[in-house]
């Protein structure tokens, strides 16, 4: 992905510091969200990257996550699909189609989709960087109706929360869709769950087999990320649907280890966040915020 003049995450906490010492203003002349997601911020419209209209080149993207697993958020308009990069600091991965010196650190990539919405049925459109309370929001408007999607990393859980609120008349399930781009990921759909697996079998300089230095960051080292929506719903392959209409959760959680089986480390973390439930989540996500 080319390089993109985005703010270092270290920027956006200390602007979304600055915000919160400051004290609530006023809006920008943007709407306020749909039902069921009332934000307590408001932030400066000024402060807050927005992009007008989806984006048409892959590179305009806006960072969240939880200083463990983050995303690289985007709104298209070649597919009218929401589009999450995703990235995690301790995993490491040669990319087999450029030098293998070269390394990535990104477990995958998340698209959402809202049922039969086409770029050319959407009349309005805003996205903004809520550098007050940690989070990317999507607004678009149709002549069906409006949706909204916030995207926030849960600060205490190292995990991703996505909320979706789809009020067009007539819109079918939400959908959400793992893709992998390593042929070494495994990825199945289990139950309502979609689960993915990678682990190395290879070392830092790309050699398969034999013993590896103890020191070596790559040898034996697994990933697993596990996604789901809230409340059920079903999964196929790579696709999960999400239970009902009109309102969805999608919890995402991922983690590397060296134990072979890193795909159980990341279901226990989702089976966690479920438990808990994405109201909870994001309650507790924003009291984090505000105190910070």
């Amino acid at each position: 992905m080319p390089a993109s003049p985005l703010p270092s995450r270290r920027t956006l906490l200390k602007s979304g510091l600055a915000l919160a010492c400051a004290g609530p203003v006023a809006a920008g002349a943007a709407a306020g969200p749909p039902r069921g997601f009332d934000s307590p911020f408001q932030p400066s419209g000024s402060l807050n990257p927005r992009f007008a209209a989806p984006a048409d080149d892959p590179a305009l993207v806006m960072p969240t996550g939880s200083g463990d697993l983050s995303a690289m958020v985007s709104f298209r308009a070649a597919d009218a699909r929401l589009h999450l990069h995703l990235s995690k600091p301790d995993w490491f991965a040669r990319n087999s189609g450029s030098d293998p010196g070269l390394s990535v650190n990104s477990p995958g990539h998340v698209t959402v989709t809202l049922p039969g919405l086409t770029a050319a049925a959407i009349l309005g459109f805003e996205q903004q960087l809520d550098l007050a309370s940690g989070s990317v929001v999507v607004k678009l408007r149709t002549a069906r109706g409006a949706a909204r999607i916030e995207v926030r990393g849960v600060m205490d859980r190292n995990a991703l929360l996505v909320l979706i609120t789809d009020e067009r008349s007539g819109a079918g399930a939400i959908q959400a869709e793992f893709s992998i781009w390593r042929p070494e990921m495994r990825v199945t759909g289990e139950g309502a769950r979609v689960v993915a697996r990678e682990v190395h079998d290879y070392d830092e300089s790309g050699r398969k087999g034999g013993s590896h230095s103890p020191s070596d960051l790559v040898a034996g080292l697994g990933l697993g990320v596990a996604l789901a929506f809230a409340g059920g719903g079903s999964a196929r392959g790579g696709v999960l649907t999400a239970p009902g209409r009109g309102q969805a959760a999608l919890l995402i959680a991922a983690a590397v280890t060296l134990d072979a089986v890193p795909e159980q480390e990341a279901s226990h973390r989702l089976d966690a966040l479920l438990a808990t439930g994405p109201t909870a989540i994001r309650r507790k996500d924003l009291d984090w915020w505000r105190s910070f």
